[in-house]
């Protein structure tokens, strides 16, 4: 077979107001003929999203929105392409685009069509009848952000391991006795976050002018913030008191400029601050 199909990249960049690093990615091969609907099936397949009952949809580099249009005249549904019927053969080589699973959430992917066309037969050894994913990396969050079967709410501790103890004996060790450890408890296997441990915080440059310009804080501390790893972007790692320094510092300005435009600036690097701290809090 020759070589017809795409080759699309699709990266997790963001969801549940975290920004993830390194992004998680999945590969996907995908004919010209297959629907935008077919390749949204395909990422949420491979994002392990097993509640679909969202809206999402796809907004190019044009601003053309492809997803479902709301029968009930919902405003922000005007104007979508029907994904059910819009094909993959409008996108171009080179070509990149979002995709969005879940509009409260806010699962955000780039995709990135590749720069050479490829043979399904090659990559996949078939010729299924929707896109396809042939190789990926990361680690996927679970799109309620829950860690165990019960856990409901950010606060609550994960159970005690019990290792394999609660199997039934299927496999070989499946179904024996915990190992005893110290007072006859069960080894938890858990890694616990040290109160030393540094958090790191990525900003925009201009949140670092801001420190320097519009608040008492500490020269040494704004100077750990050093250019990034993208472009207008600074990045440092702060021990958990220090942070709390920057945020009172922050604070403490924002409650006493007289100027509204400086407060609002202030409050936002605050809130960007605070939820680096609430991150590092997280088991």
């Amino acid at each position: 077979m020759s070589r017809t199909w795409l080759s699309i990249q699709v990266d997790l960049v963001e969801g549940r107001a975290d920004i993830l690093w390194p992004r998680p990615g999945r590969m996907f091969a995908a004919s010209r003929s297959h629907t935008f609907a077919q390749l949204a099936e395909a990422i949420d397949a491979a994002f392990a999203r097993w509640d679909l009952s969202h809206l999402h949809e796809f907004r190019m580099s044009d601003e053309t929105r492809i997803g479902l249009p709301d029968d009930e005249g919902w405003e922000d549904a005007e104007g979508v392409l029907d994904y059910r019927k819009t094909k993959l053969s409008r996108l171009a080589l080179g070509e990149q685009f979002s995709y969005t699973f879940d509009f409260g959430d806010g699962w955000l992917h780039l995709c990135t069509v590749g720069p050479a066309k490829i043979d399904p037969l090659e990559t996949l050894g078939i010729v299924p009848d929707r896109p396809l994913p042939y190789f990926g990396w990361g680690s996927i969050p679970d799109q309620y952000g829950r860690r165990w079967d019960g856990d409901i709410d950010d606060d609550d501790e994960p159970p005690v391991n019990p290792q394999r103890s609660d199997l039934p004996p299927l496999e070989p060790g499946w179904g024996e006795p915990v190992a005893e450890m110290g007072l006859g408890r069960p080894h938890v296997v858990r890694l616990e976050k040290s109160a030393a441990d540094e958090v790191e915080v990525v900003l925009p440059e201009s949140d670092r002018d801001l420190l320097l310009k519009e608040t008492l804080c500490d020269p040494e501390l704004v100077a750990k913030l050093r250019s990034g790893r993208a472009p207008g972007m600074v990045i440092a790692s702060y021990a958990p008191e220090e942070l709390d320094d920057l945020l009172g510092f922050v604070a403490g300005e924002s409650n006493h400029t007289r100027s509204k435009k400086a407060r609002a600036s202030l409050d936002d690097v605050y809130a960007r601050l605070e939820e680096f701290e609430s991150q590092a809090r997280r088991p």
